[in-house]
């Protein structure tokens, strides 16, 4: 049985080096090939996971049958894998040295992924697609080692003045502190923001539109702390307000456009301000009154509304016949 010319079910790799004019998927086949085909005691980096991947596993797939049995290739491959959380692997080329942002990144593994059913080395070499998951790990972990490494943070006067504000409340008053990492830091203060403003709708009724809901996020957070950080739709934090909180899992349900059961608060009598729709579109009212209470002054009615207006002046005249008779 013939099943067509590898390359068709298998991505490719090579080595090629040049990066002008390179697309996502080329740089990643550049991302890998430097990798993959990198000699560790004379043997490349693939062969290490290749023995690893045939390992016994148990039933779920999730542990080794046997990990004290392992032979001496698995147990380097698993020391690697260690090592690039603890450590600089000074032969690793991470995804940002080929060209790669962190989001155009996972974009072209999910497109191998979704595409191909190995990854081919060569002509005769073929890795499974488990190898990817590995890789995505150990530059993470080596984005996070170098990061860590090389980066100085960069400290403007107004974080200076609040970094001697905290010496000297912490040295007056014996207040023991510690810095947040930035998402824990902001978990705290969105928290807290929410439940000061909003409330979850259990009545199931018109949700609240979510991209106001973020425009009025980054409000305050440019308000009470500068511009200096604001939250994207896709930010790690602002799915978890939406997870967590507010109960929506846009990757489950797959309603990233879908409103949010969220009610607004009315500080001053107490109570909530009812969400209205303020559109006309596929999730308003279709009836042409409806309809022309959000039309703009004066403009011409479109096809669809004369129509809708003939139809209506037609079943008017039917029934004034019908009583009639």
């Amino acid at each position: 049985m013939n099943y067509g010319k590898p390359y068709i079910c298998s991505i490719l790799i090579t080595l090629d080096t040049k990066m002008s004019k390179k697309n996502i998927h080329q740089r990643l086949r550049q991302f890998l090939g430097k990798n993959l085909l990198h000699t560790i005691n004379g043997k490349p980096f693939y062969f290490y996971y290749n023995a690893f991947s045939k390992e016994k596993w148990n039933t779920n797939k999730d542990l080794l049958a046997n990990p004290k049995n392992m032979n001496d290739a698995s147990n380097l491959f698993l020391e690697i894998v260690q090592e690039s959380a603890e450590k600089e692997l000074k032969w690793f080329v991470c995804s940002r040295q080929v060209g790669l942002s962190d989001s155009n990144f996972q974009r072209a593994m999910n497109a191998i992924r979704n595409r191909h059913l190995s990854v081919q080395l060569g002509e005769n070499t073929k890795i499974d697609l488990g190898v990817l998951n590995y890789l995505v790990q150990i530059n993470k972990n080596q984005l996070d080692v170098k990061i860590d490494i090389n980066h100085t943070p960069v400290i403007n006067s107004h974080t200076a003045r609040l970094m001697r504000e905290l010496y000297i409340i912490h040295n007056k008053y014996n207040l023991p502190y510690k810095i947040r990492p930035e998402q824990e830091q902001l978990k705290i203060i969105l928290l807290k923001w929410f439940n000061d403003n909003y409330v979850l709708d259990q009545k199931k009724s018109i949700g609240y539109p979510r991209r106001q809901l973020l425009e009025e996020c980054n409000d305050f957070l440019v308000r009470e702390f500068g511009d200096s950080r604001i939250m994207y739709c896709h930010d790690a934090v602002w799915r978890w307000l939406l997870k967590d909180i507010i109960n929506v899992d846009d990757t489950e349900k797959g309603s990233s456009y879908l409103r949010l059961p969220v009610w607004k608060k009315n500080k001053q009598s107490g109570g909530i301000h009812v969400n209205t729709r303020t559109s006309s579109g596929p999730a308003g009212e279709y009836t042409l009154e409806k309809r022309q209470q959000f039309r703009t002054k004066k403009r011409k009615l479109n096809a669809r509304e004369l129509d809708t207006t003939r139809k209506k002046n037609e079943n008017i005249k039917k029934k004034k016949q019908q009583s009639s008779e």
